[in-house]
């Protein structure tokens, strides 16, 4: 799965998911790709933002139907995480409610999986069955300030004095470039 666009005026671009096979499942390196025909085969609707639709999971089975996410963007602050589900991989319907949304911008790659309760000897086996699930994603620079129970947070910027300090960086600088982690328990 992956996400592609297509044309909706000279300059705007609305965001579709499509599907691509290994043209040789046996080449280590899955260097050559098939499209077929019947892309895209997850199309917004519903009211969605189809300029800020993408960026779906990997899938994953259970209960007889594949699932995955697919991140978004509500109005101009609320970032949503789509569930759309399957039979048989080709024919995709959107669960009614999204898995979840914040007022924290697009959210970018989200990432829905598994984390063993019973001790870390088991990681993300998900074959263990008393398991938690953590939804993950990328939140847009500069749109976030996220608080948490233990007081933990991340912030854009450097810190001094447990206060966060804005740094001047160029747009352009990459996410994780500008976090800081800090632990003001």
């Amino acid at each position: 799965m992956y996400t592609g666009d297509k044309q909706k005026t000279q300059d705007l671009y609305h965001e579709v998911q499509n599907i691509a096979f290994p043209k040789n499942k046996s080449d280590p390196l899955l260097r050559e790709w098939v499209k077929p025909g019947s892309n895209p085969i997850i199309v917004p609707e519903g009211g969605i933002n189809d300029t800020k639709f993408r960026d779906p999971t990997t899938a994953w089975h259970a209960d007889g139907h594949w699932r995955l996410l697919v991140g978004s963007l509500e109005g101009t602050s609320r970032g949503m995480a789509y569930v759309y589900r399957s039979r048989d991989f080709k024919r995709w319907t959107r669960v009614r409610k999204p898995l979840h949304s914040a007022a924290t911008g697009m959210w970018e790659c989200p990432d829905f999986y598994p984390v063993a309760v019973d001790g870390w000897q088991y990681g993300l086996d998900t074959s263990v069955p008393s398991s938690k699930h953590v939804l993950k994603n990328s939140l847009e620079v500069g749109r976030y300030r996220l608080l948490h129970r233990r007081r933990l947070r991340w912030e854009q910027g450097a810190v001094r004095s447990g206060r966060p300090r804005q740094r001047r960086a160029p747009p352009a600088v990459r996410l994780w470039e500008l976090l800081c982690f800090q632990d003001v328990l």
